[in-house]
């Protein structure tokens, strides 16, 4: 089995990002099995960015994709951030390293939780 990788094109932000409306009409052109994103912070109500450009780009490829999959490290449960992503309805599952220490957020995400392990 292999992945393709495709860039979107568009501004590149803060060095690793290609956001705005070149990039957002890019990714309306896709469709995508899985589609592994991040976020500034995690609660119970769902997940929050810092960042407006890089949450559309989130939104545009979320709607083209069959599953999405939500990676955020524990150190962000707890935080809102201004601008809300969308909720754990409309997130297949959320990976993280460690069992979040906020027992609302646990339930919120029930069997859509992955904790990832690692011989580390």
């Amino acid at each position: 089995m292999s992945a393709k990788v495709i860039m979107p094109g568009g501004e590149l932000y803060e060095h690793y990002d290609f956001v705005g409306g070149l990039a957002e009409n890019v990714i309306e052109q896709f469709n995508a099995d899985l589609f592994f994103c991040s976020c500034s912070g995690i609660t119970a109500e769902g997940f929050s960015s810092f960042d407006m450009a890089r949450l559309n780009i989130i939104k545009k490829m979320k709607k083209n994709s069959a599953k999405t999959i939500l990676m955020v490290d524990t150190s962000k449960v707890g935080i809102k951030c201004a601008y809300k992503g969308f909720g754990f309805e409309d997130v297949d599952y959320v990976i993280m390293e460690n069992i979040p220490n906020d027992a609302s957020l646990i339930k919120a995400l029930g069997k859509k939780l992955i904790i990832a392990k690692t011989n580390v």
